[in-house]
């Protein structure tokens, strides 16, 4: 069996046990839905032991494969892209939902009185959420293992900033769905992060006068100025002779000011940057311009990060960490290069996965 064939098998099986998974899902959602308030409700495990019901899943997911073959799938499954695949699912689950539709209609006036049209949006849904997940987790295996090995990892030992070229090939693919997680992550982020910020704010009133949110003017993507949210973590007017970079002990920061930046918590704000489009979760740190055009004497190579949006977070920070200085900062740039020549999906989750370990640890400066 071909590379292409052995690909398809895989794409089978995932859509299959995602499929399975998402109709159990669906189940107890809607036993949840439609129950009466005060009784219990019925598990998975209860819904399974009536007679018919794993073999109806079982049934519906094979003609959910079906859908999807029909809709084209499975054909080039060598070549896919994020984008493919979103655009793959949402015609495959459509089309399963109206065929859903369609086979209530035919069933008879009965069947029609006694549906419950919010089953409708529920089971697309959770299907689309479980289909794609599972097709996006394989592509994003398949592509960052062709990535890799097309180019290999470059080490930073071996780092040669003659060697890099003028604009990096970044898929559109990643582009696109690096922006569909940064939406999804933002906005909980801001949601879940409401009482910290509350909280947060009533101190630094308390502790220092002046302003809350603390904006300043960034370098983004495309060599795009944008305006950078942090919670003030500073007295007022902290630059009177212009930037200056924070070290340690530095006696412009509050207290308050002191616990949130070794917590990164005066970075909550970047959320809603990340959310506008002016960054990204992972990616670069941005960068002002009285810092970039001193990079660019020593390093004019530096200009490859505005390739990309900036992030919240970024493989530089992870490996380095924060710069006092300029020589810090290209210091740091060799990580956020070695970032952008292997970015894919697992590269963005592994510099998510080591952040939040430096946020508990209470590494910030």
């Amino acid at each position: 069996m071909d590379h292409e064939g052995r690909l398809r098998i895989g794409y089978v099986l995932v859509d299959y046990f995602c499929t399975l998974a998402g109709v159990a899902v669906f189940l107890v959602s809607y036993c949840h839905m439609i129950s009466e308030p005060g009784c219990d409700v019925m598990s998975l495990w209860q819904i399974m032991h009536f007679p018919s019901v794993p073999a109806i899943i079982a049934v519906f997911s094979l003609l959910m494969l079906l859908i999807y073959y029909l809709t084209g799938f499975y054909i080039h499954v060598g070549h896919k892209s994020h984008m493919d695949e979103l655009a793959g699912t949402l015609k495959g689950i459509v089309a399963g939902v109206v065929l859903f539709c369609f086979a209530t209609l035919m069933s008879g006036p009965a069947q029609i009185k006694s549906l419950d049209y919010r089953v409708i949006p529920l089971l697309g849904g959770i299907l689309f959420f479980c289909v794609f997940m599972g097709r996006a987790a394989l592509t994003s295996w398949i592509l960052s293992n062709r990535y890799h090995k097309d180019i290999g990892r470059k080490e930073i030992a071996d780092y040669d900033p003659h060697d890099e070229c003028d604009c990096l090939a970044i898929p559109d693919s990643m582009i696109a769905i690096k922006r569909f997680m940064d939406i999804i992550i933002s906005s909980v982020g801001l949601m879940v992060s409401v009482p910290v910020v509350a909280v947060l704010s009533c101190i630094i009133k308390v502790q220092s006068p002046g302003p809350v949110i603390y904006s300043q003017e960034r370098i983004g993507f495309m060599r795009r100025p944008f305006r950078l949210f942090k919670l003030r973590s500073m007295i007022v007017d902290a630059e009177p002779d212009g930037p200056v970079l924070a070290v340690a002990g530095d006696r412009r920061i509050t207290p308050i000011g002191r616990f949130m930046r070794k917590y990164h918590l005066d970075e909550i704000p970047n959320l809603w940057n990340v959310l506008k489009g002016d960054m990204s979760i992972v990616g670069p740190r941005p960068e002002r311009q009285y810092y970039i055009e001193r990079i660019i004497k020593l390093a004019p190579h530096y200009t490859l990060v505005h390739q990309v949006r900036p992030g919240l977070t970024s493989w530089g920070m992870v490996k380095y960490g924060y710069a006092c200085d300029v020589a810090g900062m290209i210091e740091r740039m060799k990580y956020d290069i070695q970032y952008l020549r292997n970015m894919s999906l697992s590269f963005d989750l592994r510099v998510i996965y080591h952040t939040l370990f430096t946020v508990i640890r209470g590494e910030g400066k």
